[in-house]
Order: structure tokens, then C-alpha cells, then sequence
């Protein structure tokens, strides 16, 4: 196996410990990116093989493997990305929200202006910014914002996050909500309780000492209630004094996913202006 396809062995083994790497948290992966992943851990275990019984066109046939296991990730990718514009365009047009598909038409969008007059522009690249199309309206006081964010780190081909996001001033400590994670090194040291049981056991509220009292405020029961009832509920939730961000794993694809991460925002954005934490 280490004679002539020495070069080639390393490269399948780093790609081979790059997708593991991406798999660790498989939960969260979108199920489109599952497939890229699984794609290219099964040519990396061909093409071990391959190198290992070392016949004398091994070297270009494990180049071949691993062309072609990249041709089907970017095939994958390509086609999430698709679905994703679709889905946002789709709901666009159902909803009334604004698509926007340009730099030009995000600097002429009223309600994206309108953050712009009280974010500095940096607050805003992290907290509003993103990749195109991009949905904005406007919903009461708040500005509704979907879209793949700049503020999120992203895979090399693709990204990792939608955002959805409740922009609006808040008078909050910053908490996080998220389902407790399978690896036991994951989970945060302090966490809050909200003296429900079955909620506790399946979401976990973390945050400065001083959130407590917030986290207890904004996840009340109808917020928790509402929660629970939600087939799946990927990725995290952030509250904090520039809004309400929800980050769900992948390109969105489907209405059914954008309508239940708005529901969420609608629900969070109601216990914080009954308790009149707005500014």
C-alpha cells in the first residue's frame, strides 16, 4: 500500500479524515450535505482499497475515484443551492416578502436600510449581511431576514447555515437555546433550568449568570410548549440586544422548513414584547 501510491494514500486519507471531521455532528448535517459526505467517504474507502492491493493501475484509478467522488459532492451541492433559491423564491411569492437577489437591490430594500441607520456597518455585515437570494420584510416592529449569513463559518463547498432572523432592538442578556448534543463534550457547563422537566431534557438554555432571569422570561410556556410540539428542531437559537437569530442547518429546501422557523421567531418575539423588552 506505501510504495508507488504513497502520495496518493495520504491524500485519500486526509479527504477520508476531512468528511469524518464533517460527519462528527450528523444530527445537524442537512440531509443534502449527508449525501456529498457519504459520497465521498465511499470513494475514499474504494480507493484504500484499491491502494492497498496495489495493482500496477492503481495510481489512476484512485484518481479517477476521487474525481469522481468530488463531481458528485459539487453535483449535490449544486442542486441543494437550487433547491434552496427555489424554496425562497417560492415563498416569496406566497407570502408577500421581498426576494432579494443583488447588492444593488439589498442597498435600495427600505427595511434593510432602515437597520443600516442603527447598525455601524460591521453590526451589520455579521448580524443582517449574507449570501443572495435573500428574503426581508417587515413585521411589526420587527424586520424579518432569511438568508445564508456571513456571520456563520461556513464548509469549503457549502454552507452550513440558513439564518433566520427578528431584528429589532431588545433589552436582553444574550441566551442560547439548542437540543442537548450527542457528544458529551459538547455540552455547555452552565446551563439554566426552567423547572420543566420534559423541556429541560431535550433543550438546553445557556448563557451568562446574569441571562437567567431572561432565559426564564423569553422561554416561557407557551414559547416551551411550542417547542416541544416541533417534529425536529435543528441547529440553535440566540437572543441577544440586536434581535432574535434562529440558524438552521443547510440551505433551506422546503416551505415546511421556513414556516416552522418563523413560527418559532413569531412565538420568541411575542413573549419578549409582552414583557416589554424592547427598546
Amino acid at each position: 500500500m506505501f510504495t508507488d501510491n504513497l502520495v496518493f494514500t495520504i491524500l485519500v486519507l486526509f479527504v477520508l479524515a476531512a468528511m469524518l471531521n464533517k460527519a462528527r455532528n450528523w444530527r445537524d448535517v442537512h440531509p443534502q450535505e449527508r449525501l456529498g459526505i457519504l459520497l465521498a467517504i465511499g470513494a475514499c474507502v474504494v480507493a484504500l482499497v484499491v491502494a492497498a492491493l496495489d495493482p500496477p493501475w492503481a495510481g489512476r484509478w484512485i484518481i479517477a475515484v476521487l474525481i469522481a467522488g468530488y463531481a458528485g459532492y459539487q453535483i449535490l451541492y449544486y442542486r441543494s443551492r437550487k433547491k434552496h433559491t427555489v424554496a425562497l423564491d417560492g415563498f416569496a411569492g406566497e407570502t408577500g416578502m421581498t426576494a432579494v437577489r443583488s447588492p444593488q437591490e439589498e442597498k435600495a430594500n427600505p427595511e434593510l436600510n432602515d437597520l443600516l441607520k442603527w447598525m455601524q456597518k460591521d453590526l451589520y455585515r455579521w448580524k443582517a449581511q449574507g449570501d443572495y437570494p435573500a428574503l426581508v420584510a417587515k413585521k411589526g416592529d420587527w424586520t424579518l431576514v432569511i438568508r445564508v449569513p456571513h456571520a456563520v463559518d461556513f464548509d469549503v463547498n457549502a454552507p452550513d447555515y440558513t439564518m433566520f432572523a427578528f431584528i429589532r432592538r431588545l433589552n436582553v442578556n444574550t441566551i442560547m437555546a439548542a437540543r442537548w448534543p450527542l457528544r458529551q463534550e459538547e455540552r455547555p457547563k452552565k446551563t439554566f433550568s426552567t423547572g420543566d422537566d420534559r423541556f429541560d431534557e431535550r433543550f438546553y438554555l445557556t448563557g451568562a449568570s446574569q441571562a437567567s432571569d431572561d432565559a426564564l422570561m423569553v422561554f416561557n410556556e407557551n414559547v416551551r410548549r411550542h417547542m416541544m410540539s416541533l417534529s425536529d428542531l435543528p441547529g440553535w437559537m440566540r437572543v441577544e440586544r440586536f434581535g432574535v437569530y434562529y440558524y438552521m442547518p443547510g440551505a433551506v429546501t422546503s416551505k415546511k422548513q421556513i414556516d416552522q422557523a418563523i413560527s418559532l421567531l413569531d412565538i420568541v418575539g411575542r413573549a419578549l414584547s409582552e414583557a416589554g423588552q424592547s427598546r
